[in-house]
This record gives C-alpha cells, sequence and structure tokens, in this order.
C-alpha cells in the first residue's frame, strides 16, 4: 500500500509530467490544477495498482485515498462480519464513472473477489472505463448501463441469477453462498448553485469542482438518492447467498442528520452503522451500512459515529476489572466449555464463541435442550480491554444474559 506522505521528487521521475505542478524550490504541488490531480491520480493507480488508465480532463477526477478509504472500510466490514471461509465474494459500483476506480481497487484489496460490477446511466462514462478495464485485463470486472428511475440494484440481481443459472449447468459451486457488498459515491449536490455556496464558504483550497452534471448534481441533492438506495434495497433479495451489505457515502452533514431519522423509524427491520473518517486535512465524510439480515450486527470497530440518537453501545459491554486476568481466563473457559457450544476459539487475549440459541433460559437449564429461534449467537470476549462484543444473534435479551454470566465470574 502507498505511503500517504507521497514524495513528489520521486513522483516527477516516474511520470515526468507532473513537474510542471511541482514546485520544488517550495516544496508544494498544485493541488488546485485539475490537469495536475488528474496526472496525480492516473500515477498513483499505476504505482499501487499496476494498472495503466486514462482519465478524460472534463470529468471528474477522483482523489485516489479517498477512494481507498472506502474500499479498505469495505474490506474490513465484510471480513468482521462473517467469516468468508472461502465463500466468494460479488461487488457492486453504483455509478462507477470513467475512472472506474472503485472496482479497480477492490480488485487489489477485497479477498476472494470473485467479481466486480459497475453501473452508470452516462454511455461515454462506460466506454472510457471499458477501455481502461480491457487494457488492464480485468475481465471479471463487468459494467452496465442503467436506467436512473429503476431499482439501482437489478443489474446485481440479474447477474446472480445469471451466474447461479451459469454455475448448475456446468456443476460450478463459484458462486455458491456468496458474500455480496454495495458501494455508491452519489453526487452532493442538488443545483450549480450549491457548488458554487459550498466551494465560497471553504476556508482552505478552493479549486474549481470540474465534472459531469450527473457526477456532480441529483435532484433532491445526495438525501434523495440515498433515500432510494435505501428503499430500492428492500427489494433485492438474492438467493445462494450468506449476507449482503449497502453501502453508501454521505457527503452532507445535513443529510446525515435526515437519514438518522429515517434509520431509527425503519430500525425494526434493517441492521445498520455509520462510519466517520477524514478525507483529506479537512473534509469529514460518512459511510453509511445497512443489511436486512438482523442477526448481523455492525461492527463496532466501523460503527464509530455517535449521538443522541445512535450509537454502537448496544453491541458492547464493559466487564469488571479483575485482579487476575489469567485466573479469570480459566474461569471464563471452564464456563464456556459447560456449553453446548458450536465453535469456541482463543486467539491471544480474546475468545470468541458460537451458540446455537438461548442456553441460558430456565428450559435450557431444566432440559439441557434449548429453544431455537432461528439465529446463531456469536460473542466476543476481549480480556484486553475487558469488553464483550455482540457480533451475531437476534434477542438483545440473550446478549444480556451471556454478559451477566461472565461478569459474575
Amino acid at each position: 500500500m502507498l505511503s500517504r506522505r507521497l514524495d513528489f521528487n520521486k513522483l516527477c521521475i516516474i511520470n515526468p509530467e507532473l513537474q510542471q505542478y511541482w514546485n520544488k524550490r517550495s516544496s508544494k504541488f498544485d493541488f488546485t490544477n485539475h490537469n495536475g490531480l488528474i496526472k496525480l491520480t492516473e500515477t498513483l493507480i499505476k504505482l499501487d495498482l499496476g494498472y495503466s488508465i486514462n482519465l478524460a480532463n472534463d470529468q471528474l477526477c477522483p482523489n485516489y485515498f479517498n477512494r481507498l478509504d472506502y474500499v479498505l472500510f469495505i474490506k474490513n466490514l465484510v471480513m468482521l462480519s462473517i467469516n468468508i471461509n472461502g465463500n466468494s465474494i460479488i461487488g457492486l459500483d453504483i455509478g462507477t464513472s470513467q475512472s472506474c476506480i472503485y472496482p479497480l481497487l477492490c480488485s487489489k484489496y477485497i479477498p476472494n473477489l470473485y467479481q466486480m460490477i459497475g453501473t452508470d446511466i452516462i454511455p461515454e462514462f462506460l466506454k472510457a472505463a471499458e477501455l481502461n478495464i480491457k487494457s488492464n485485463n480485468l475481465d471479471f470486472i463487468k459494467l452496465i448501463k442503467v436506467n436512473p428511475n429503476e431499482n439501482s440494484f437489478i443489474p446485481l440481481m440479474d447477474n446472480i441469477i445469471e451466474n447461479n443459472n451459469n454455475n448448475n449447468n456446468n456443476n460450478n459451486n463459484n458462486n455458491n453462498n456468496s458474500i455480496i457488498f454495495t458501494m455508491c459515491n452519489p453526487p452532493f449536490y442538488s443545483s450549480k448553485e450549491e457548488i458554487n455556496t459550498s466551494r465560497k464558504n471553504k476556508k482552505y483550497m478552493k479549486q474549481e469542482t470540474i465534472g459531469h452534471y450527473s457526477e456532480l448534481i441529483t435532484n433532491g441533492g445526495d438525501y434523495h438518492f440515498i433515500i432510494k438506495l435505501l428503499k430500492d434495497s428492500e427489494f433485492f433479495k438474492p438467493i445462494n447467498t450468506l449476507l449482503t451489505w449497502f453501502t453508501t457515502l454521505i457527503g452532507n452533514y445535513s443529510t446525515l442528520q435526515k437519514l438518522i431519522l429515517y434509520l431509527k423509524e425503519n430500525e425494526y427491520k434493517i441492521s445498520f452503522g455509520i462510519h466517520r473518517f477524514k478525507s483529506g486535512t479537512f473534509t469529514v465524510r460518512w459511510i453509511l451500512f445497512w443489511t436486512f439480515r438482523k442477526d448481523i450486527k455492525p461492527p463496532i470497530e466501523l460503527f464509530n459515529y455517535y449521538d443522541k440518537k445512535i450509537s454502537n453501545k448496544k453491541f458492547i459491554k464493559s466487564l469488571k476489572m479483575k485482579n487476575n486476568s489469567s485466573l479469570f481466563k480459566l474461569k471464563i473457559l471452564k464456563m464456556l466449555s459447560s456449553l453446548p457450544y458450536l465453535s469456541l476459539s482463543i486467539r491471544h487475549d480474546i475468545i470468541i464463541i458460537e451458540l446455537p440459541g438461548n442456553v441460558f433460559s430456565r428450559y435450557y437449564k431444566r432440559t439441557k435442550k434449548f429453544k431455537n429461534d432461528g439465529s446463531i449467537y456469536i460473542f466476543e470476549i476481549s480480556l484486553k480491554s475487558s469488553n464483550i462484543i455482540w457480533r451475531q444473534g437476534f434477542d438483545y435479551k440473550i446478549f444480556e444474559s451471556f454478559y451477566n454470566v461472565i461478569d459474575s465470574l
């Protein structure tokens, strides 16, 4: 992975076209120059990914590390949510644009990536992206033109059905039990005037925003765009999949606040989290992620945005400090070993147990049988941080019961 502290003297040797934007005396790169940013992005893609691409100078230039942060988030989201165990991963990038930057990054950073789909409404974007894909022999990336008024996830659903049919005909299990993620960097603005106002209000670099209308502006801004994604996702019900995580970037704090109200109203049917990250020196962005598998809990490591309405506190509980951690660990393992666990693993100071249901109920204690609610329960005990994390399961009361048993040892 590239260092974020770029050595422009070396970069200028690698790509001499960068020299005109680099002031060696003042050690400053002209980040306000759109053409300079394009040459820089092309160079970073070549260095980090090994791909040679061409970007048009009249379209939006992706910030490489900003896009990389989103992809690394996706990687962590998938790996923290479920045991991959060799299962294939399928991704969808909504609004892939000319650069196809997210599929390119995913090809390197997402493990077990079986297929990546990029969609867009602009034919010219897809033609340019196709050239970049073909020139780098990335056949597993599929590009599809879409209608903005249709469900955003139809291409993914159609593609999964097609893959399932092909695999069944060929007796190939590559697509069975897939893990799916979707991602989107929606247009932030509702009008050209909003772009100009945003630029004037910036206290730092005020480079002109260059890009195609569809990359920058959408009716109702990013709030209406994301609400459509949320509503469209309710109808996405693929077969032969373990888990589907839907995600989208949020560019405006006002949008985030309005979305939280919508999410709270629909909390009964989705499991969601919000990840806050800093994009560059000044800009803060958020990633909304959600799934309709209510038994899957948003990883607390990624659910790092808090306010009065939402937090990750219901997925983590703190244990009382013990004087002898080694003795405490032995007590925990002795107690856990007495349970009818599906799996029990120890990794340094972390203990992970997988249970088949409510083994703490009076019914189980009396009959040694449990009433299965259809969910597996996974709890993670961190001795170092003295926390218990709820990773999977439907019923919060079972998490509370587990915590009380451990905390009483």
